[in-house]
């Protein structure tokens, strides 16, 4: 059987105060945070893995963005989404849990 994982990481701009939400921002200003999003629901995590499987994806990364009330709303799904950065600044094991996904038998 094919493990299924989840990692959620918040990535914000750290820079002023404004309603600017895109990261990328940050990105050219050399001012992110990237962090494990600590407010990520097991319900909401559990809709990422349905919506992958009904498309026939074993991997996924998937965007969202934040309201101010708290609400996830969904923008993309990334099925060739990049990873490698999340996993050096949040130390999440991304890329073991893809050599696993890779080795399991089908």
């Amino acid at each position: 059987m094919i493990p299924w994982y989840v990692f959620a990481a918040r990535i914000e701009h750290k820079g002023d105060d404004t309603d600017i939400r895109d990261w990328r921002l940050g990105h050219y200003e050399g001012e992110l945070s990237i962090q494990p999003d600590e407010n990520f629901s097991q319900e909401t995590a559990q809709k990422c893995i349905e919506h992958a499987k009904r498309l026939g994806l074993t991997f996924s990364a998937i965007d969202f963005v934040v309201d101010n009330k708290g609400v996830y709303w969904f923008l993309e799904n990334n099925p060739n989404g990049q990873w490698a950065f999340v996993e050096q600044e949040t130390g999440q094991q991304i890329g073991k849990a893809i050599a696993e996904l890779l080795t399991s038998p089908r």
